[in-house]
């Protein structure tokens, strides 16, 4: 690189989509690319020299990754997918390898845990638990109301069998009365006492 003069480089990457989920998603990048960097440029002098640089981009961004941690290039390059395409699943690499530091060596977002389609069906899991939960405290609403319903009915069966069983006092002086008029029907009078003995029967 000397006196700014540019070194060619040729360099072969080997990718088989047919047998690596990583190698297949590189190429629909790649091909993504490339069909996007021909509709931008119409002339083929700076449409080559956007490719350049975008290869150029590529081999030192990963050249640097690779001198810093080669564990790290691997397993960047083995979890090539959509989902790993997120500055928390990059911080989750970082991290696995060691090289996170201080503060940040806890991940505590929940990105960091799970995935976004995982983030999507753990949400969809919740609301339907939360409605599940609002019908179960709905009957259970019900159920109290039908139980203090029940409870004041029983209540006042309760005090209809005391009244019925313990009468008043007017009742209880009037059943007296009676019975004694009955009595003195039945009892028969002095006079009536002393003229049977007049007549012998006792």
């Amino acid at each position: 690189m000397s006196n700014g003069v540019a070194r060619k480089l040729n360099l072969a990457l080997y990718l088989n989509p047919e047998t690596s989920d990583s190698d297949r998603y590189a190429v629909g990048a790649l091909r993504q690319w490339y069909d996007k960097a021909k509709r931008s440029h119409s002339d083929r002098t700076t449409l080559d020299m956007a490719v350049r640089l975008f290869h150029r981009d590529i081999y030192l961004a990963g050249l640097y990754l690779y001198l810093l941690d080669p564990k790290l290039s691997r397993s960047l390059g083995g979890a090539l997918d959509d989902e790993s395409l997120t500055p928390t699943a990059f911080w989750r690499q970082l991290h696995a390898c060691g090289l996170t530091q201080g503060e940040h060596q806890q991940i505590t977002d929940d990105e960091a845990l799970f995935s976004p389609s995982q983030l999507t069906q753990l949400q969809q899991l919740l609301a339907e638990q939360n409605s599940h939960i609002v019908a179960v405290q709905q009957e259970l609403q019900q159920l109290r109301q039908l139980a203090d319903s029940q409870a004041r009915q029983l209540k006042r069966l309760q005090g209809q069998a005391v009244s019925a069983a313990t009468p008043s006092a007017e009742s209880s002086s009037t059943g007296a009365t009676q019975e004694s008029s009955v009595l003195s029907e039945l009892m028969p009078s002095p006079e009536r006492i002393a003229k049977i003995k007049q007549k012998g029967l006792f």
